[in-house]
Parts: C-alpha cells; structure tokens; sequence
C-alpha cells in the first residue's frame, strides 16, 4: 500500500522531527537590512510573521544564496491569483531530487494558523544554512530531497495577518447562514485598533461577569440563557453579553455569522469527501479550490514523495492515520508501521501522536492525508505545533493548573501585555454602550 518507506533512519527521522516540526527554534533577529529579509548568511528573523509577498522574497533569496542546493517553482494560483510557491531542496551535486526519496511539507492551509507557514519556512532554512555546516542535515540533503511549501494558502493567511479576519481557509464567497448572500457579514475592528476582538455588552441575563480579581477577564457561567441552572456569581459582579467585535451588517439579529468564506480545504481531497450536509465547509465538489487541486497534481507528478508533513497550528501534538475513514478499514500492517514511526517523534519531544479518526462515522472527511495514503501510498502527518498555556504559563501559584489570572499575569510580566486588548468605552450602533477589548 505504501511507497517506499525507507527514507529515514530512526537518527535522521529524530533530525527531521527536530527540523520539520520546529521544536528547535533558535531565533535569530536580524540587524537592518535595507529592503533584504535574507541576511549574507541566510539568517531570518524568526520573531515574527511573514505575508505571502514577503514568503515569495524570503524564497527567491534564498534561491539567489544556494543556488547549488534549491530550484524555486510555482505549482498554480490561487483564487485571488496569489503564486503558490514551492522550493526543492536538495544536494544537487549528489544526483537531482527526482530520483531520490523525498518528504514535503507545508504550512498554512487553514488561514490563522500562521505556525505551519513559519515551521516550514524556518525548517527550510535550517536545511540551506546547515548544509556543510551541520553533518546530519549534509547527510539528508546528499541522500533525500524536500518539497516545502510554507504558504498553502496565501488568500486566507494575508487576510487573517493583515487585516485580522476570522476565516478557515479559501476566500471563496460562502453562504454560511443561508439566507442566499454571501459574506455580507463579517468582522469589523470598530475601535480602530488593527485587531478585531470582542464586545463585552451589560446585561442582567448575560453568560459572562468580569472575573473579581481582575475584571479585564471575562468568566462564562454555566446555564445562563439556556436555562439550566447557574452556579451562584460573585456578590456584585456584572453580568455580560460577549460578542465577537462588529455589527450586524445584514439585520437578522445576529453578528459576524457569515464573515469571509465559509470552505475548508482539507476537507476538499478527494477521497472519501462529502456533501456539507455530513462534513461543512467540504465545497462544492472535490478539488473546488485551486490550491488543493494543484497540490493533487503537483504530488501526482512527483512519485518520489514517501512522506507528507502538513503542518497546522493548535494542541502540541501530531495527527497520525488514520483520518478521514473508519479506523476498522486500515490495514493493520501499514498501521502498525504508522506507530512505529511515532514513538520517536513522542520520545524526542515529550508530545503525543494521536490518531485522526477514531470512531466508525464520526470523523473528518476529505482530508489531505487521507487523499496521500489511499491514492498514492504516502504515509502523512499533521502536527499540531503550539500547546496550550500549561506547557509555557507559569503556574504561580503552584497547584498545578493554569487559570485565567495566571495567564493574564504571564502576559502582563513576561510578553508585555502584548496579546490582551484594554477594554475601551464604544457607543454601537445598535447595542449602545459598551466596551471593546479582550
């Protein structure tokens, strides 16, 4: 069922781990550059987010830099028109990266998850700049060759980095409410911060009160409107409405519930894909979307390929097969290889590898990975790359766990208070008074 699996080592898969999962990240901050994101050394600023257009320059210097070690193609367009660039990886003076076993490696498909486009863009250049210098990277690049393509969809990430859009992936219009318009509905930064976050609006019957240690934290109560019964709140505190930032731009009494797009391109493969009906945000039919659709072909054209890395963002830990199928039709041979594969991604790093599907039906559909195995035999991975706050919180009070106050706290004295927005007096246009923030 499988291509040829023998492409690592169990040492080299631990150095690849290291490399393609981005457990390893050194950074390095650039000195001025002028109008360069490369430096002579092929150094990158590492403590920040790229656009797709400053993914295109970093790719085209550092083809400029190693010439001897990359070739640097387009695969197709996006929706918008955007480049979808991939860069190949390899010693070219030990033979070139078509005859050799290869693994490629992506980032970026679902569009906040800006973690995948900067693994993949910082494992490429670990792989150029530790060519000569580091021996294990030398002996991978002499022996296999690397597709990596740090931006899968560069529509969706430029919109959610740039303008701080909530969508999942494709731009695509979608009629995610029905009521037969598309994205008439999306957020909106009313207070002219560059974010878009939330509203916390007073009300007597609200869901959420302001926590009594520190009221810029907002509590959600159990029960509240669905009439269960609430636990008892703190003596005075205020109760509140919470609300994602915006207004109500089509009057259904309802905000931002069709914002930007609506599908999701890793659940538009082929293989066992389904109507919306069983899987939402599925498309209108596979390969609907032009970045998925010329990953197909591009992986069809390159039979080299043995291993899939398709980096995403949330819960610090690796999917594994199987996926977007009943876990009863796997084989239990190719499984079995599958886990032996795992254990030392879990014994370098401490994080799990779980799998995808676990119940009979209730599963993804459509997904890339499951796509690679069934059709072309290529075992695939998706990491999860950032825990969550317990695994970089401190736990002041040492009981533990991490609460909201600890993680406010870790934030006011460790990042600067950066990633909390103050709540801030608005007048809105059809709930009143209220704040924005969060």
């Amino acid at each position: 069922m499988t291509r040829f699996l023998g492409l690592f080592s169990r040492k080299e898969f631990i150095a690849l781990s290291i490399l393609a999962l981005g457990l390893a990240v050194s950074p390095c901050r650039l000195e001025a550059q002028g109008s360069t994101l490369v430096g002579p050394d092929g150094s990158v600023d590492w403590n920040r987010y790229y656009s797709s257009g400053e993914v295109e320059q970093i790719l085209r210097e550092f083809s400029a830099l190693f010439p001897e070690l990359t070739e640097l193609y387009t695969i197709g367009e996006s929706l918008e028109g955007r480049k979808l660039w991939v860069m190949e990886v390899t010693a070219e003076g030990t033979g070139p990266a078509s005859e050799k076993p290869a693994l490629y490696l992506d980032g970026g498909i679902h569009s906040g998850e800006l973690t995948g486009s900067q693994v993949a863009l910082y494992a490429l250049g670990q792989l150029l700049v530790g060519y000569g210098e580091d021996s294990e990277v030398t002996g991978l690049l002499e022996r296999y060759a690397f597709y990596v393509r740090p931006k899968f969809n560069p529509d969706g990430s430029d919109l959610a980095l740039i303008y701080d859009q909530s969508l999942r992936s494709t731009v695509r219009p979608w009629d995610e409410d029905e009521d037969g318009r598309f994205d008439e509905d999306p957020g909106e930064d009313l207070d002219g911060d560059g974010w878009i976050t939330t509203m916390r609006i007073p009300d007597p019957e609200g869901d959420w009160y302001a926590h009594p240690e520190d009221d810029r934290i907002m509590v959600r109560m159990r029960g509240g409107r669905s009439g269960e019964e609430s636990p008892a709140i703190p003596e005075g505190a205020v109760r509140y409405r919470v609300e994602a930032e915006g207004v109500d731009n089509d009057g259904d009494g309802r905000v931002n519930e069709d914002g930007i797009g609506g599908i999701d391109m890793n659940r538009n493969f082929p293989r066992n894909w389904e109507l919306v009906h069983l899987q939402s945000g599925a498309g209108p039919f596979p390969l609907s979307e032009p970045e998925t659709y010329a990953t197909v072909e591009f992986i069809n054209e390159h039979p080299n390929i043995t291993s899939i890395v398709h980096g995403h963002t949330s819960g610090g830990f690796v999917y594994r097969l199987p996926s977007a199928s009943a876990p009863s039709l796997f084989p239990t041979n190719d499984l079995a290889l599958i886990e032996h594969l795992g254990v030392p991604y879990t014994e370098t790093t401490g994080r799990p590898v779980r799998p995808s599907a676990t119940h009979p039906t209730e599963h993804r559909y459509g997904t890339l990975m499951t796509w690679a195995y069934w059709d072309q035999g290529i075992i695939g991975w998706v990491p999860e790359y950032s825990p969550g706050p317990e695994a970089w919180v401190t736990d002041y009070d040492g009981d533990g766990e991490i609460d909201a106050l600890e993680e406010m706290r870790f934030n006011d004295q460790e990042l600067g208070g950066r990633y909390f927005s103050a709540w801030t007096s608005y007048r809105h246009p059809e709930e009143g008074d209220l704040e924005v923030g969060g």
